[in-house]
C-alpha cells in the first residue's frame, strides 16, 4: 500500500517534487527527458511519453509529505584537490 495514499508513507509527493525538479525518478524524467523527443515512445504513462517537452509545471499545490528528499548538491574539493587554499588565518596577527 506504500505509495497508494496520501498518509505519511506516501510515495507520490516527494516523487513528484523531484521531477518537478528536473531529477530523474525511477530511471524516468531527468535532463535528458526534457530536452529530447523520443518518437519510438507512443503512450501517454509517465515510462511512455516522448518528452522533449521542457520541465513540467505544476499548478499551486500543496505536497505533504516531502520528507527525506536528498538535494543534488557538488560535493566540496578534495584536500589534495583543493589547490592555492588560502592559509588559515592567524587570529594573534
Amino acid at each position: 500500500m506504500h505509495g497508494l495514499s496520501w498518509f505519511y508513507n506516501s510515495g507520490f509527493a516527494p516523487n513528484l517534487y523531484r521531477r518537478w525538479l528536473g531529477l530523474r525518478v525511477n530511471n524516468d524524467g531527468g535532463d535528458e527527458f526534457e530536452t529530447t523527443r523520443d518518437g519510438s515512445r507512443q503512450g501517454s504513462g509517465v515510462g511512455a511519453m516522448r518528452g522533449g517537452e521542457g520541465r513540467m509545471c505544476l499548478p499551486p499545490m500543496l505536497l505533504h509529505p516531502v520528507k527525506g528528499v536528498e538535494l543534488p548538491i557538488e560535493a566540496p574539493p578534495a584536500a589534495d584537490e583543493a589547490a592555492g587554499t588560502p592559509p588559515p588565518s592567524d587570529p594573534t596577527a
